[in-house]
Parts: structure tokens; C-alpha cells; sequence
């Protein structure tokens, strides 16, 4: 045998004028309404409001919380590229199609990475003037902070990695090496274990756009570290910091 309440959102909820002792289902809040027959909407009862989860799945499909992959995240369940670039006031160069989020665990932390880079023809130092490079700024989604900032493509900052190449010793700690490299449907020399997902280059935007990361090169210190287009997924090189590529931004959540 079942019991079922009427259930809505809270507004709904809000209009409800139940008997006395009958119950109502706020399907926003996840919360049980007490009606006593007068009051509108009666009066939500002490404990049965459920946590607030992260977006997203909130299990792990593959990994742990070292490096770990939960799964995609839609847009509308977190922000979309025109809305983070309208919140960190950033209008240089072109909005590109939304693609999403993947969700990540690394380093006990959770990370959102954007699926696509979200605009094209920006420079790193537009970014950078935002706080959006290494997690200066920070914006509130629902219930939850998070940073914003840039992967990082290299092992160390500044990196001694200092030509044109793929997959290189100075990269493979990194996080675009040790998060990216799993959800590709490529295999590149360094990686090490099976893929987690097996997204294409077309899917990610690795193969027709050149990622901005973290990172200063030793060698020239008004450039900074790029990472994929035509070599594929383990590209690598850099270049002045005001050169124009593509912005994937991560969203890392504050617990």
C-alpha cells in the first residue's frame, strides 16, 4: 500500500489550504508542509528540508577523490558560458556554443571544467584582469562558492617546458594531463590507465581550439602555457600572454 501527497513547487505550495493534520510535498525545497486547515500553505515542518547537493551526479563513475570523474553537468543546472562572462564582465573576443560541464574529483576538491571552451579570441591577460586565472574571483550559484579559474597545464609554475610539442616530461602532473587525458578518446603515451569517457577532439574542442592554462614558460616570461588544437589532446606550446585563443574555464567548489 502507498500514501501519496499533493506535491508542487513552493510557490504552489504557498497557495494550499489543506485540512487539519494533512500534508503537502514542496518538490523545490524537498520539504513536508503541516496544514491545519486556515493557514495558506501551512507551515513547513523543522527537520525534513533536505541538504543541498552540488550540481550534478554525486557519485563517482570512475576514480576516487585523487582523480575522479562523475559525469557531465548541464548548464542549467550550473552557469553557461555568455552568463559566466557577463558575471566576471568579460566581452572580449567570441561566445562560442554551450556544451556544458564536466564534473570532476581531484585532490579531494571538486572541479567543474568547462566541456568546451566558452569563448574564442581572448587573451590571457583579459582573463587574467578578471581574477579568472588562478582563482582570485569567486560566484555564488544557489547555495554553493566557487573559484574561478584556468587548468592548470603544466607541472610546475613557472614550467621549463619550453618548445612546440606533444605530451611532454613537465606536463604529465598536471591537471589537463591527469583530468582531460582520461575523459579523451585518445590514449597519449604518458597516460597512465584506461579512459574514464570517450569523448572525441570535435566533442571537447581540443582539436580547433588552443586552451589557455596557468602557466609562465622560464624562457620567456611575457608568455604563457597553451594546450591542444591540431596535435590533439596532449598539445602543447605558448605564447605571448595578449595572443588570442580560447577560454576553458574550471569552477572549483568551495567546501
Amino acid at each position: 500500500m502507498r500514501t501519496r501527497f499533493l506535491r508542487g513547487s513552493t510557490a504552489e505550495n504557498n497557495g494550499l489550504t489543506l485540512g487539519e493534520g494533512e500534508l503537502s510535498i514542496d518538490s523545490e525545497k524537498h520539504a513536508l508542509r503541516l496544514h491545519d486547515g486556515v493557514t495558506p500553505g501551512g507551515f513547513e515542518m523543522v527537520g525534513t528540508q533536505a541538504v543541498e547537493k552540488p550540481p550534478g551526479p554525486s557519485s563517482l563513475l570512475a576514480g576516487d577523490n585523487i582523480t575522479g570523474w562523475y559525469g557531465e553537468v548541464d548548464s542549467l543546472d550550473l552557469i553557461d558560458g555568455s552568463a559566466l562572462s557577463t558575471e566576471l564582465g568579460i566581452s572580449e573576443g567570441t561566445i562560442l556554443a554551450d556544451a556544458g560541464w564536466l564534473k570532476f574529483a581531484y585532490e579531494n576538491k571538486t572541479l567543474y571544467v568547462a566541456k568546451n571552451p566558452v569563448r574564442d579570441s581572448i587573451s590571457w591577460d583579459v582573463i587574467n584582469s578578471s581574477g579568472a586565472v588562478y582563482g582570485e574571483t569567486t560566484i555564488t550559484l544557489g547555495s554553493f562558492t566557487y573559484k574561478v579559474r584556468l587548468l592548470r597545464g603544466a607541472d610546475t609554475d613557472p614550467t621549463d617546458v619550453t618548445n612546440w610539442t606533444t605530451d611532454p616530461v613537465g606536463t604529465h602532473n598536471s591537471e589537463w594531463n591527469r583530468l582531460i587525458y582520461k575523459v579523451s578518446n585518445e590514449i597519449p603515451s604518458s597516460q597512465v590507465g584506461g579512459n574514464w569517457a570517450d569523448y572525441s577532439n570535435s566533442a571537447l574542442g581540443t582539436g580547433s581550439y588552443v586552451n589557455w592554462t596557468q602557466e609562465t614558460p622560464n624562457s620567456a616570461s611575457s608568455s604563457r602555457v597553451v594546450r591542444a588544437y591540431s596535435s590533439g589532446i596532449d598539445g602543447f606550446g605558448y605564447n605571448p600572454s595578449t595572443s588570442l585563443y580560447a577560454w576553458r574555464p574550471v569552477l572549483e567548489l568551495i567546501e
